[in-house]
């Protein structure tokens, strides 16, 4: 609420992002993946600053790639969340074609609730890899990016660490997420105009999450940022 005018430039400027990189084929989606740590890391910063009474700027958005300290271990969480993504990618291609072969196989042999079958389960299992690709993306990013844009972590603990902490707070994250899809059904009504404001207290709300559990008195003490 102290800068709210910065925090929409923000939001909107993530939007032209996106929206431009779904407009270059191929390279616009991988590109995106790859530097979407370093602007969330922008947005951690921002919400660091705000909590610390200082004013902030649209172009701290991109302070995890304008910051040559933090640039390489962001695009390094960007290139393993590619990697990810990729295989993810390669599994769901699978599925899709292993059911929709035997759905083929079913209906040429004329089993046709077999091939019915055959294809929901598909997409069933389908829909099942996704969730646990998502819920896993988030263990593995919700607290690595400040660990590294704020610790000076490398990525690879990074990752660990906050894969450890989403298992020692399942319980509050679960339900963190079930709170935000309900709101984020909510702003998506609007024309996706209710995301100028969820987007921001959401990215406050992880900061909140991440300066609770990664205090300096668990052992991970924080860098001071020039």
């Amino acid at each position: 609420m102290a800068n709210p005018g910065v925090w929409v430039a923000m939001m909107i400027l993530i939007a032209v992002i996106m929206l431009v990189a779904q407009i270059l084929p191929l390279v616009g989606p991988l590109a995106l993946t790859l530097i979407s740590p370093a602007l969330a890391g922008g947005l951690m910063y921002s919400a660091k600053e705000a909590a610390e009474g200082r004013s902030i700027e649209t172009m701290h958005l991109f302070r995890g790639l304008t910051d040559e300290r933090k640039r390489a271990p962001l695009l390094v969480l960007g290139a393993v969340l590619l990697g990810l993504s990729i295989l993810a990618g390669i599994a769901a291609v699978i599925v899709i074609g292993s059911s929709v072969g035997i759905g083929a196989f079913s209906g040429a042999t004329g089993e046709t609730h077999d091939a019915v079958g055959a294809v929901g389960a598909g997409m069933l299992l389908m829909f099942l890899i996704a969730l646990i690709f998502s819920l896993a993306m988030f263990a593995l990013q919700a607290f690595s990016i400040p660990l590294v844009m704020f610790n000076d972590v490398a990525p690879i603990e990074a990752i660990k660490s906050s894969i450890n902490a989403s298992l020692r707070n399942v319980v509050p994250l679960i339900v963190f997420l079930v709170i935000y899809f309900a709101l984020a059904i909510i702003a998506a009504i609007p024309f996706f105009v209710g995301f100028l404001a969820l987007g921001p207290v959401s990215v406050a709300a992880l900061y909140a999450s991440f300066r609770d559990i990664f205090a300096p008195s668990a052992g991970v003490p924080e860098v001071p940022m020039p």
